[in-house]
């Protein structure tokens, strides 16, 4: 976008380039006789846009330097005074559409015709060109024209569009309102030439000449011709007749030039009191001096040739102009942001208020967008469930805060974290989007196991849930059974499923025997001593795994052995503990008493 307010461009300064042309010519106005030279001004600054000029009188030749066709640009021509020369040699009619209506009172001779008739060569009473060839006797058409053509066809029965080529057509003629009239059926037809030299004048006059066909509609008007000016008027008091086609206007000897009144060239057309002019275009030469002065420097710059949407930039001019000007709500030094993405474009304007001359300047910055970014609903997850931040929105780089990835899982510690992502494009701007992930508390929960004593289905879980929403719960062990403690168990792992509602989790619990070895899978198995106060020796050729359990089922240390493993009960307070020997899917289970 090109922001620029051209400068007032001192409109008083340009009244008087005017006046002084007019004074240095001595003329009231630029031109002379029917050249009338406009389009140009005596002084014109360097970096003045190209003028084009014209005169009234067509076919106009200019000559000078900077002068292409009737186009004179300054920058062309160069800093001085240069003559301009022009020659208009004058061709065709100009069409005057703004002659008054009038119609001149006369007496002069009476030409009485028929139908269809053409009278005898009649005096115009002056010389008078017409179309270039000097005039001085016309005939009258009963058909509503005059003729100067000696043996021109009588126009019967309508007016013809002009140009018309047909030998068997009238040429070189003045329209009134040419079309089939009939002058035998009332009217009058009369002529006089009025007025003394030069300016003589002959008007030919139709009066209440009837339509052939139109009953009561008729024709009365005047044609006139000047002397001197060879300029060639029509007046229309009367024409009513709706049918038929008519036309008004001139043409020349050979049918290939006319000029008709628009709208009235063989059309069906009525009029009252209408006047129209038709004057030949007069030739001319003539010649003037342009001054071309140079304009003031100006130099423009901006503080940045790449921002953001809604960054600001600052524009300044320097020079030797009087004033600067870089537009509408732009002001030299102040801060702007631009509004529109993509390359903005800001031309200054230096006025020298002397010569009135302005020069210009231009600078630009590219705008670039700012992208858009979503990074998606809040949302609340379990403290052990992984979840998944991805953004969505403009193409551009996402990175997020606080260790996130975008599209990787992760996991979170329980409570409320603020994510956000600042998502960079192409052109470096940046934008964000926050969404506050909440991890809620898993319950969980603790268990009292009673061992079985080896008489039967007597072991038992006793749980207690904890944590998370504080419940309600609910429950699915591994056994099938939904109620929070379970017995009748045997020797087994039992793990349940404790769900708050919103989170859940698993805990698992080893109900064994209280006999010495329960589960007697491995040979050749030592456990010592038993009772044991501070180390407990396993000795089991190969390698093995161990746990030990206390007496609530709950895995109170495990390691990795391999032949005799010597393991600390320090730490332990005295009680009956579990030690689970485990080797490539066996085990055996024995039962140690620390004192």
């Amino acid at each position: 976008m090109i922001y620029i307010k051209k400068a007032a461009l001192l409109k008083e300064l340009v009244m008087k380039r005017i006046l002084l042309f007019g004074l240095a010519l001595g003329l009231t106005s630029v031109g002379f006789g029917q050249c009338d030279i406009s389009g140009i001004s005596p002084t014109m600054c360097f970096e003045d846009a190209p003028a084009a000029m014209s005169v009234e009188s067509p076919g106009a030749v200019y000559t000078g330097p900077g002068v292409e066709g009737n186009v004179f640009t300054p920058s062309v021509a160069g800093i001085g005074t240069h003559t301009i020369n022009v020659e208009a040699p004058g061709e065709g009619y100009s069409i005057d559409e703004a002659v008054p209506f009038s119609m001149d009172a006369i007496g002069g001779s009476s030409v009485f015709l028929g139908d269809d008739q053409v009278s005898t060569d009649l005096s115009i009473g002056f010389t008078f060109n017409f179309f270039g060839n000097d005039k001085t006797t016309f005939r009258i058409s009963s058909n509503g024209f005059v003729t100067f053509s000696p043996e021109s066809d009588n126009g019967c029965c309508g007016g013809e569009l002009i140009p018309w080529s047909s030998a068997s057509e009238p040429g070189e003629l003045i329209a009134l309102c040419w079309d089939d009239l009939r002058p035998p059926s009332g009217g009058s037809i009369r002529y006089e030439t009025i007025g003394t030299a030069p300016n003589r004048v002959l008007v030919v006059e139709f009066n209440a000449i009837p339509h052939y066909y139109s009953g009561p509609d008729f024709v009365t008007g005047q044609i006139k011709l000047f002397e001197t000016t060879n300029c060639i008027e029509v007046h229309v008091q009367t024409q009513n007749e709706t049918s038929g086609f008519h036309t008004l206007g001139i043409q020349n000897a050979d049918q290939t030039e006319a000029y008709a009144a628009p709208g009235k060239n063989r059309t069906g057309w009525t009029a009252s009191n209408f006047a129209i002019g038709f004057c030949p275009n007069v030739g001319c030469t003539g010649s003037f001096d342009v001054e071309v002065v140079s304009g003031p420097n100006v130099s423009g710059a901006i503080d940045a040739e790449e921002i953001c949407l809604g960054e600001e930039v600052t524009v300044t001019a320097t020079g030797t102009a009087d004033e600067y000007d870089w537009g509408v709500s732009i002001e030299d030094g102040v801060a702007f942001a631009p509004e529109t993405i993509g390359e903005n474009f800001f031309i200054v304007a230096g006025t020298d208020l002397a010569t009135g001359c302005v020069s210009t300047d231009m600078v630009s910055v590219f705008v670039h967008d700012i992208p858009y970014v979503y990074a998606g609903d809040d949302m609340s997850v379990c403290e052990d469930d992984m979840f998944t931040l991805e953004a969505v929105g403009d193409e551009a780089d996402y990175a997020w805060d606080n260790g996130a990835v975008d599209g990787e899982p992760m996991m979170q510690d329980v409570g409320d974290v603020i994510y956000t992502v600042t998502a960079t494009n192409a052109g470096g701007c940046e934008s964000t989007s926050s969404i506050t992930v909440t991890s809620m508390e898993a319950p969980t929960g603790t268990g009292v196991v009673t061992m079985m004593t080896g008489d039967g289905y007597d072991g038992s879980i006793d749980f207690t849930p904890e944590g998370g929403t504080g419940g309600p719960y609910t429950y699915s062990w591994s056994n099938g059974a939904t109620t929070e403690d379970i017995d009748a168990l045997t020797v087994g792992s039992y793990t349940v499923t404790v769900s708050d509602g919103m989170c859940d989790s698993d805990v698992t619990f080893i109900v064994d025997s209280q006999a010495g070895v329960e589960l007697n899978e491995l040979d050749n198995i030592s456990v010592y001593p038993n009772p044991v106060v501070d180390i407990l020796t396993v000795n089991f050729e190969g390698q093995y795994n161990w746990l030990l359990y206390d007496a609530s089922g709950k895995i109170v240390a495990a390691g990795q052995g391999n032949g005799i493993e010597e393991i600390s009960m320090d730490a332990f307070e005295a009680g009956n503990y579990l030690i689970k020997i485990a080797v490539e899917g066996a085990a055996s289970t024995i039962s140690v008493v620390k004192q």
